[in-house]
């Protein structure tokens, strides 16, 4: 068992954290959980209550554990339902469309986009126009109208084309799949029905 002077110095660093933050708090002019925070252990220590001072501590330590961990997890499933999922995209040949994987896409492939069809890369129009529902990323409720020269971003849905349409990605920076930077030029199709 440590001595208990050695323990009571031990208490002292760890709360002089707290304490610490409790003055810049403070100093600023503002009150907040860790002003608290510190008035619990500073009085605790002061009456010579060291276990309850240690335990409000340890309390504190497992609740910013719990914080950090709740905050990775969060962003990390939000990331993971954000994420496009698109696993597979029509790759325009010389001759017929050939389905090829996402990640396969290189500088200056085509891609084909049908109406009803996520668009799978950012990109720039460059040819035709259509119907594209932006509503998961501007949460407008009407379709935007897209020609020539108009943004088209991924992840929104092309509803309606009035002639087939091409997309150019300009020199942007694509996270695709398992975090593999890529440059990509597109085009985006719709077939008119």
């Amino acid at each position: 068992m440590i001595p208990k002077y050695i323990r009571v110095a031990i208490l002292a660093v760890k709360a002089a954290r707290y304490i610490w933050k409790a003055i810049k708090c403070l100093s600023k002019g503002r009150m907040e959980v860790s002003v608290l925070d510190a008035t619990a252990i500073t009085v605790s220590m002061l009456r010579r209550d060291f276990k309850t001072a240690g335990s409000v501590m340890f309390l504190l330590e497992i609740g910013e554990i719990l914080e950090d961990w709740t905050h990775k997890k969060s962003v990390s499933d939000l990331a993971g339902s954000m994420s496009l999922n698109v696993g597979k995209v029509w790759l325009k040949t010389e001759g017929q469309p050939v389905l090829v994987k996402s990640s396969e896409i290189n500088a200056n492939d085509e891609i084909i986009v049908n109406a009803g069809s996520m668009i799978p890369f950012d990109g720039v129009v460059s040819d035709g126009e259509a119907l594209v529902n932006q509503s998961t990323l501007t949460g407008e409720g009407v379709p935007v109208h897209r020609s020539v020269g108009a943004t088209v971003y991924a992840g929104t849905v092309i509803e309606e084309s009035f002639a087939s349409i091409a997309a150019r990605l300009q020199s942007l920076l694509i996270f695709c799949g398992y975090q593999k930077v890529i440059f990509i030029t597109i085009f985006v199709g719709c077939v008119m029905y």
